[in-house]
């Protein structure tokens, strides 16, 4: 009793919740407990560790283990665990407490309570004690986009010292840098000592002749927003650099020291602060002093940037984190979820979420967790940090001063979504009701003309597609309807607002395109609206700078919106007040952004892009700076859509104000696993209105190779199943009529259906649940059968499109070869779209046909559908035989507005009884009857509700199916059940409960079977089964059901005995008769296969190591026994080495990706050799896990060359996919950047994502061992023997190995793959030819010898295993070898009784054999004495046998 009240002390019990009144709050000493009806949400003082409990007690999400707080110093970057938490005080609708972390800050957190979800805010209190911001005036520099100078003094200064304090902001981490200038002679001469807080170091550098170079560097812990003293003292050619007064280093410059010179600050791509400027002479003569307290620059010469005098206002920033023990499985986290292995992101973690441009434009930390009824997101429009893995389930923030829209939810999926909805528009993300044209078939330019589109290419494009009947209704022109010739930088861009290409230009043109491309622009709109399309242009944020400001603007091409936009403040400023410069992937050079928190910029924004005369806009911003406004477009896009503009969205964070969401762009030469995942990603993040990009993507030129046709026709399917869709490249370009009309089959599904589609659409927009497109771990999340199934391994993807269709397309990396998928159907009844074929789930239909025209959707859920008839608006409903029994489906009509119920009232689903009323104009409605499909359809009328209602059949007996489990014939001995199942007229399933039954066999001597329908197998032969069933007076007899008693029997096909395998895996396959499965014994494992109604098995063996092993496979009977046993054996021996070159031949092995290479001479040595950027690769696709090292050297660069790198290539799939470890130099002279460094990249889909990166200082024309060991996700880079660096990453399996340049000449001298072999310790015993006897037999004895058996190490102990059943062996002690026979005795056997005896082996490590000896053996009769059994009395199962 005390220990429990002492227990329940430290760890409260969990009350039911009706005992405390909704938001109740209790404390104890260690805890705080909040309590609301639908959570509970329990706080352990120390750490701040949170659990969320729901009602009853389930947790649904744990505490962290450590802490669930955690937070740095102002300024800091040393995140600290919180420690203790005090409560403040609560209402019914906050609770407010204080934490405190390891470094003595403190933060208040504010838990706000909400129905069903939390709110967090963690807002950090500095005190008195805490770094904080500095006061007083200082010198500020803001232009982040690239190097700001300023300078003073005088230029004859030669011998001096000079200091300053700096506060560095370190806004671009990796490339941001301060410092000061010294002996500053010109723009292209001087000395720099810096803070450069990516690499930890105060760098001394020396810019002469315009090109820096490095000339010492000390490693040091900076942190941002952190004021450090920096000086130099510079006597002769010596200089000395100090930090904080403290001397880091002294460097002596013998190379042209610069003598003499000014003093200066410099930054570059930071924002940084700068107080109290001193120059001294060696003698302590003040040269010059600033504490820039008159808030004036006089004396300084502002040569780039944006400097200015100000008061120090600095916040104080922080990072902060929230974490909950590790779960999964979870799903979202917008375009940051596309990569993963599946669409399951556990196991992801990255602390810079935001948009990076590319494929990183959809931003949103929203995850899901399905099985746990739990969701999570944290609005933050900077740099977000997540982690959702096996470590913890952390939501954090980088640089903010506080957290204050981290939010919890608890609940079923649809409660969550309707949250999370309410909550995203409250923080700002508002999402609006999308237009219906977009879920038409759209054509977009770009998929045929590229970025090279004109007037007369796109009208034929768009012709051809009309003349063949695809029903269109809006196009996309992206680009090249602007002025100015294509090949320069100064035409024009999307925000040349309304200035077409539609004069020629006199001066000509040099890009091969008409002149101009867009000669009749209304004529071009007329042509579109005539053809019933909408028209949508390539809209985005980016202004083109003027030329003194970096940028390409050309007034003729571009008009004056630049200026005017600049003069009115529209754009993004720095604190200067001038525009800030960023630069994306197009137009070239420098541009501006729209700041779109400027109510009136938005305006002027709307009214320029009015002047374009279009339908609606594709947003396509493709930033290359870093904005950490995650926020900015949904602004301006939001202000489209209330403009009444259609608008195709790119870039967003959380919500999609727009009417769909683009996927990245889609190419064959892209990985074509990551926009499915992406897709459902998206769904799962709440933005289900998902457009997977143009059928066939971009860049495909004809004619096409055989496996772009492939590609070309799956996508199309893919494409036809997602929310929204368009064509580019013209499918007559397949040449193929087969795959032609395969293409146009699944767009003209999407053009019938989709209306349907955008009813789905309208409900996710009034409910927040994602009904366009819900992944199936949403749509089911009680079913952990789909929680795995959208992966890159067995690509069963799957979703739900709107509430009624289930969409299984054969997609992926595999669409070349794909013929067929296992499909997953969850409870109830689904029917096939196509064939009409009738399943009850939960089921998994294996190997289920996916020919290239089959539209792979099944009907279930709601079981309704509507149509429009292609080329018409007439609107039909089609009800499949789904729901009964009142379930209703509301659809919403393309105005948006209008709807129309179908009620199911029917009792059956009859067509000759079933009747469909039109309740509104109270009439009967004619429908058509599918037989195939077994639907009804029927014409719909906006506004009109309608019920189906009788339906009936008559309850008599139609139809009864005899059928049984056992694919395989049947053993003798063997009794199973019969199968019986009965249909009622109208197939639904009959009671038999009450039927009479009779059961025939018309060959007893086989087959019997009794009154219950239990089958025994008493001979070899054939039977035949039926069953004669009477119910309610009608009697139906079954089928005949086919039964064969077969004698039991394996054949090992391979391997062979004594099979000598040089690679793995080990296939073994062959033949079986009376088994469904066969267990597979080797090396201590019992692999279970199963046995294709042919009779063939087969399974593979991996991570063997080398050795010879028994191989034996087990057929049991129904009942569990073993009936039959084949024994084989193989030895293993695995090259250790896959592949050596020392390139003194390698003709025809390696291929080249890009490029030249060749072999030649270094000195005596030959050498594989690029002479600049490059790719090769040789070796085998399917190689896994093993090490590749290779001897590389990299030439000196030219004197103006720029920077490069070079390095080893693995797991190499293709061009577009694989992994590169390289030694980097980074060479940006007019940056102050010189680095070189050790990285870890990937490529998938064509993309390069940088997984790792440290500083490596290399040398040029110097030989390098470079090494990579690569096991499962596990990857090691090693420099000369020296791990450099280890990541972890699962985005590529296998792949071959390969040699990479980027700008730099770079040669190999050899390399070598090894195979990662497995460990031998991981042996067990084996036998080989082992056999097993039995000696001597008595009544209730008997005596078993064994011999031949083969160990790798010795054996201590043998089991003896009796009928081979679960449960504790019969013997399993360490028996006695005498003369080198093994035997033992078995004792307490009944008389007269078959078993089945086997025999096992284990060693030291207690590792056991599996693949020991069977015998099968009857007793002896009472009274009968026994003795050595007659060869007929024992059966032994061995090699021979």
């Amino acid at each position: 009793m005390v220990l429990a009240l002492l227990l329940g002390m430290v760890y409260p019990a969990a009350s039911s919740f009706a005992e405390d009144e909704d938001g109740a709050v209790t404390e104890t000493g260690t805890h705080i407990w909040i309590r609301k009806q639908h959570y509970e949400l329990e706080i352990e003082k120390a750490g701040f560790k949170y659990a969320f409990r729901k009602p009853g007690g389930e947790i649904a999400a744990d505490r962290h283990a450590v802490s669930g707080l955690r937070f740095t110093a102002p300024g800091g970057s040393t995140l600290s665990d919180v420690t203790a938490t005090e409560l403040l005080s609560h209402d019914a609708s906050v609770v407010r407490m204080r934490v405190t972390n390891g470094l003595g800050v403190k933060a208040r957190v504010n838990v706000h309570l909400f129905d069903h979800y939390v709110k967090f805010e963690i807002l950090p209190e500095p005190d008195a004690d805490d770094p904080a911001p500095g006061s007083g005036r200082l010198l500020t520099q803001t232009d982040t986009a690239g190097e700001a100078l300023i300078t003073a003094g005088d230029g004859a200064w030669t011998d001096y010292s000079f200091e300053i304090a700096v506060r560095a902001g370190n806004r671009h981490p990796g490339s941001s840098a301060s410092g000061i200038v010294f002996r500053y002679q010109d723009y292209d001469n001087f000395y720099h000592l810096r803070l450069h807080h990516g690499n930890g170091a105060v760098q001394l550098l020396k810019k002469q002749n315009g090109s820096f170079i490095t000339l010492a560097s000390r490693s040091v812990s900076l942190a941002a927003n952190q004021w450090y003293t920096l000086k130099a003292k510079v006597e002769g050619n010596v200089i000395t650099a100090y930090l904080d007064g403290t001397e880091l280093f002294s460097h002596t410059d013998d190379n042209n020291p610069i003598p003499s010179g000014a003093v200066g600050i410099r930054s570059y791509k930071d924002e940084a602060g700068f107080r109290d400027a001193l120059v001294r002479s060696l003698q302590d003569q003040v040269l010059f002093e600033d504490t820039f307290a008159d808030g004036t620059l006089d004396g300084w010469n502002a040569r780039s940037g944006s400097w200015s005098i100000g008061e120090d206002t600095l916040v104080n920033r922080y990072i902060i984190d929230a974490r909950t023990a590790p779960m999964g499985p979870a799903y979202g986290l917008g375009d940051h979820g596309r990569n993963g292995q599946s669409t399951n992101v556990f196991g992801f973690s990255g602390h810079d979420i935001t948009n990076k441009g590319g494929e990183e434009r959809f931003i949103s930390t929203f995850a899901v967790f399905p099985a746990r009824g739990f969701a999570q997101v944290l609005f933050e429009e900077g740099k977000k940090r997540v982690a959702i893995n096996a470590a913890e389930n952390k939501l954090g923030a980088d640089g903010v001063e506080a957290v204050t829209g981290l939010y919890y939810f608890i609940g079923d999926m649809k409660r969550i979504y309707k949250d999370y909805q309410t909550v995203r528009r409250a923080e700002g993300y508002p999402d609006y009701l999308p237009k219906y044209e977009f879920f038409e078939v759209g054509y977009e330019a770009f998929g045929s003309l590229g970025w090279n589109t004109y007037q007369r290419s796109v009208m034929a494009d768009l012709q051809e597609y009309l003349s063949r009947g695809y029903d269109l209704k809006w196009a996309v022109v992206g680009s090249g309807f602007w002025k100015g010739d294509r090949s320069k930088p100064n035409e024009g861009s999307t925000t040349s607002f309304g200035i077409w290409d539609d004069e020629p230009d006199p001066a000509g043109r040099n890009d091969g395109l008409p002149n101009p491309r867009y000669p009749d622009v209304e004529g071009f709109r007329q042509f579109l609206k005539d053809n019933g399309l909408k028209l949508f242009l390539g809209l985005r944020l980016n202004f083109k700078a003027p030329p003194e400001d970096g940028g390409n603007h050309y007034l003729p091409h571009d008009g004056p919106f630049v200026y005017e936009g600049t003069a009115n403040g529209y754009f993004l400023k720095d604190e200067n007040g001038n525009p800030r410069k960023f630069t994306v992937n197009f137009p070239k050079g420098n541009v501006y952004l729209l700041d779109t928190r400027n109510e009136n910029a938005l305006e002027w924004y709307v009214d320029g892009a009015n002047l374009w005369g279009a339908d609606g806009f594709k947003e396509d911003t493709m930033m290359i700076s870093r904005l950490y406004q995650d926020g900015l477009w949904n602004r301006s896009n939001a202000r489209l859509m209330e403009e009444g503009y259609y608008v195709m969205v790119r870039n967003a964070a959380y919500s999609v104000p727009g009417d769909i969401l683009r996927l990245e762009d889609t190419a064959h030469n892209y990985n074509h696993d990551r926009p499915v995942i992406n897709a459902l990603n998206y769904a799962a993040s709440g933005a289900p209105n998902v457009y997977a990009d143009i059928i066939a993507g971009k860049y495909m030129t004809p004619p096409l190779t055989e496996d772009q046709k492939r590609y070309f026709v799956r996508n199309a399917m893919f494409g036809a199943l997602v929310p929204a869709i368009s064509v580019g490249l013209g499918p007559w370009h397949l040449q193929n009529p087969e795959y032609e009309a395969a293409v146009k089959k699944a767009v003209d599904f999407h053009s019938m259906y989709a209306p349907y589609i955008y009813s789905a659409a309208v409900d996710s927009y009034h409910t927040g649940f994602p009904y366009t497109m819900t992944p199936l771990p949403i749509a089911f999340p009680d079913d952990p059968a789909t929680y795995e199934l959208a992966n890159r391994t067995t690509r069963q993807y799957e979703w739900m499109l709107g509430p009624s269709m289930l969409a299984a397309p054969a997609y992926g990396q595999d669409y070349a070869t794909v013929a067929s998928r296992d499909v997953y159907l969850p409870a109830g009844k689904w029917i096939d779209y196509e064939t009409g074929a009738v399943y009850e789930g939960p089921v998994v239909l294996e190997d289920y046909p996916l020919p290239i025209d089959k539209i792979p959707v099944f009907i279930g859920g709601k079981g309704v559908l509507v149509s429009r008839e292609l080329h018409g608006t007439r609107l039909f409903a089609e009800v499949f035989p789904i729901a009964k029994d009142g379930s209703k489906y509301k659809f919403t009509y393309p105005d948006g507005v209008a709807v129309s119920v179908i009620r199911n009232d029917n009792a059956d689903w009859n067509p000759d009884t079933l009747v469909i009323t039109d309740v509104t104009a109270e009439r009967e409605v004619e429908f058509v009857y599918d037989p195939v499909k077994k639907s009804f359809k029927f014409e719909l009328t906006p506004g009109h509700h309608y019920v189906l209602t009788e339906g009936e059949y008559e309850e008599t007996l139609e139809r009864v199916d005899l059928s049984i489990d056992k694919k395989a014939g049947l053993l003798v001995g063997e009794t199973t059940a019969l199968s019986l199942e009965g249909r009622l007229a109208g197939g639904n399933t009959a009671d038999l409960g009450e039927a009479d039954i009779q059961y025939i066999s018309d060959n007893e001597q086989v087959v019997t079977v009794d009154e219950e329908g239990r089958v025994t197998a008493v001979g070899t032969g054939t039977a035949r089964v039926r069953a004669v069933v009477t119910l309610n007076g009608v009697t139906v007899e079954s089928n005949l059901l086919e039964l064969a008693v077969v004698e039991p029997a394996i054949g090992i096909e391979s391997p062979v005995s004594g099979a000598r395998l040089t690679s793995l895996p080990m296939r073994i396959w062959g033949t079986s008769s009376g088994f469904d499965r066969l267990e597979v014994r080797i090396n201590g494992m019992v692999i279970s296969v199963g046995v294709t109604e042919g009779g063939q098995w087969e399974t593979e063996v991996h991570g063997l190591p080398n050795g010879t092993y028994g191989i034996q496979v087990i057929g049991r009977d129904l009942a569990g026994r073993i009936r039959h046993a084949e024994v084989t054996d193989a030895t293993v021996d695995l090259e250790e080495i896959l592949y050596h070159t020392d390139f003194t031949s390698c003709a025809g092995e390696w291929q080249t990706a890009s490029g030249s290479w060749a072999v030649r001479m270094d000195g005596d040595t030959p050498v594989y050799e690029a002479p600049g950027s490059a790719l090769a690769y040789t070796g085998n696709p399917a190689w896994s896990d093993y090490m590749v090292e290779a001897r590389v050297i990299t030439r000196s660069p030219g004197a103006n060359q720029g920077g490069g790198s070079g390095g080893i290539v693995f797991r190499y799939q293709d061009s577009g996919n694989f992994y590169h470890f390289r030694m980097d130099h980074l060479i940006r002279p007019d940056q102050g950047i010189n680095a070189k460094t050790a990285q870890l990249y990937k490529w998938v889909g064509g993309t390069a994502v940088k997984i790792a990166e440290v500083p490596f200082e290399y040398a040029y024309d110097q030989w390098y061992d470079l090494k990579v060991v690569v096991r499962g996700d596990n990857i090691r880079a090693y420099i000369d023997g020296r791990l450099i660096l280890e990541a972890t990453d699962a985005s590529i399996s296998a792949g071959g190995v390969g040699l990479r340049t980027y700008g730099r000449r770079f040669a190999a001298s050899h390399l070598t793959v090894r195979d990662l072999l497995a460990d031998p310790e991981t042996q067990s015993p084996a036998w080989i030819n082992g056999e097993l006897v039995a000696e001597e037999i008595g009544e209730n004895r008997i005596t078993l010898r064994w011999t031949g058996a083969a160990d790798r190490e010795a054996v201590v102990a043998y089991r003896i295993l009796i009928d081979d059943m679960p449960g504790d062996p019969l013997a399993a002690e360490e028996l006695t070898v005498t003369d080198g026979v093994y035997r033992h005795t078995v004792t307490g056997l009944a008389p007269e009784t078959t078993y089945t005896f086997k025999v096992e082996a284990g060693n030291a490590r207690n590792l056991w054999s599996t693949d020991g000896p069977v015998l099968i053996v009857t007793t002896f009769p009472a009274g009968d004495p026994g003795g050595e059994p007659e060869d007929a009395q024992a059966q032994v199962w061995n090699s021979e046998t």
